[in-house]
């Protein structure tokens, strides 16, 4: 058994993270999940199903409850209090809940600096008591967004202090990444570049991005919604969330772990954000194949970010599919995708494919298959371009930055900040048309040869 601990910082992450937690205990209890106890935090019919898996993302108590592994922190408590209170909240453990007093303010300081290393020590401490109730760790996932205060600077402080005390885990981050065009707070450009500064330093974590306009599209394709509110969003979030952790949660001869994932799909440390998309053989009221979704799955329609598909290049995918499907089905649906060449490939990558096939289907779509795709594809380097731009818009006025020096923020920060993200922008151009190099073996006399000489040259 290898468990996985969630962690859901801010007020996007505990959303998020709420929405994740009742889909996954409606699927794990279909017949006794109750709501008839919203104020008790140990119901006595929150038991397993016979078609419980595992307890990878539960702790089963000692009267038999099962609670999730999870820990919401938030700088304020409005919104954790409301998860607590919520009619479904009775299936947490009360004390996954750390909060304190004030809030992030939108700063990436206030988080990072000032009032988010009061909170550190009680959120790591619910952390590592999660962990001391598993026997084997796998990983710790993440849910937040890089755009507030909280989501961005106290995000990246528990990071710092969690990858010291599990360097050996997998860490998969969810982050909710600035929109092009829908922007809810003024100096989002500002924390998410100082976010992607101190998470490009950890060169450890998967970050697997979103964006709340892809989501829009997403959610008006995939469950026809003429306007998806912010609990469709969630909702779709969540899916790609239990899609993901379902071979965790599941038995399965083809099934992957968080570690297999983060192998197959991150060729370098820097190059460790990918895209998700998420389709099912249901879409438009039709049974689509197994071919037609897996073309679909790389649309931009279906995507979590945009992507762009004729600039940029495809450097790796993982594949994970659910329901009835055969791996003969699998690969004739993949030999057709590539037949297409509607995605470019990188030459030094001979099979960017990595697939995941489990039997079970999810619980919302039980009579079809679903597909969800991670890909990390040199066409985020766009994506990094348009948030470096706007943090450019800002910074050369030099406008709101007493907020972020009043806080103890230093002023150099900002510039190297903003050279690290510039870095990583031509990371992603530079996977995208790399030198080609050619290399010569050398045969056994040459090696010889050459140590000889080495010795001779010693020798005088």
């Amino acid at each position: 058994m290898r468990e996985v601990v969630s962690l859901h910082v801010g007020q996007t992450g505990v959303r998020v993270g709420d929405s994740l937690w009742q889909n996954l205990t409606k699927q794990y209890f279909p017949l006794k999940y109750s709501y008839s106890t919203p104020n008790d935090s140990t119901p006595s019919d929150t038991t397993p199903s016979d078609s419980t898996p595992s307890d990878a993302m539960f702790n089963e108590t000692s009267k038999e409850v099962y609670v999730p592994r999870c820990v919401f922190t938030d700088l304020e408590r409005c919104e954790v209090e409301e998860v607590r209170r919520s009619r479904g909240g009775h299936i947490y453990n009360t004390e996954s809940f750390v909060t304190d007093k004030d809030d992030g303010a939108s700063n990436y300081a206030r988080g990072h600096y000032s009032i988010g290393r009061g909170l550190l020590d009680k959120s790591v401490d619910r952390v590592r008591r999660e962990v001391e109730k598993c026997e084997s760790l796998q990983g710790i996932i993440t849910t937040h967004c890089i755009g507030g205060g909280t989501g961005a600077g106290y995000t990246s402080l528990l990071n710092f202090t969690l990858r010291d005390m599990f360097k050996s885990k997998a860490k998969v981050q969810f982050v909710l990444f600035p929109s092009p065009d829908i922007s809810p707070i003024v100096v989002e450009p500002y924390n998410a570049v100082l976010y992607l500064n101190q998470n490009i330093s950890y060169c450890d974590n998967l970050t697997v991005m979103f964006e709340n306009q892809s989501l829009y599209r997403m959610c008006s394709k995939l469950d026809q919604i003429e306007l998806p509110s912010y609990p469709d969003i969630n909702t779709a979030i969540s899916q790609i969330i239990s899609s993901i952790t379902a071979p965790i949660r599941y038995p399965g001869s083809h099934s992957v772990d968080l570690d297999t994932i983060q192998t197959n799909i991150v060729p370098y440390p820097r190059v460790s954000y990918v895209t998700a998309s998420l389709t099912t053989s249901s879409i438009g009221g039709s049974n689509n194949s197994i071919s037609d979704i897996t073309k679909t799955s790389f649309s931009n329609e279906y995507s979590t970010i945009d992507l762009d598909i004729p600039r940029g290049k495809l450097l790796s995918s993982c594949l994970l599919y659910r329901g009835l499907v055969t791996p003969g089905e699998v690969n004739t649906a993949i030999k057709k995708f590539t037949s297409l060449r509607t995605f470019k490939t990188c030459y030094w990558v001979p099979c960017p494919f990595k697939v995941g096939i489990l039997d079970i289907p999810p619980a919302t779509e039980p009579l079809s298959t679903t597909l969800c795709t991670l890909t990390n594809h040199t066409g985020l380097e766009s994506t990094f371009a348009r948030l470096n731009h706007k943090f450019d818009s800002l910074y050369q006025r030099r406008a709101f930055l007493h907020w972020y020096h009043g806080e103890g923020m230093e002023k150099n920060e900002f510039a190297c900040a903003r050279e690290e993200t510039a870095a990583l922008e031509k990371d992603y151009m530079y996977e995208n048309d790399p030198p080609y190099f050619k290399f010569k073996y050398k045969d056994e006399d040459e090696e010889e040869s050459e140590e000889e000489s080495e010795e001779e040259s010693d020798y005088t």
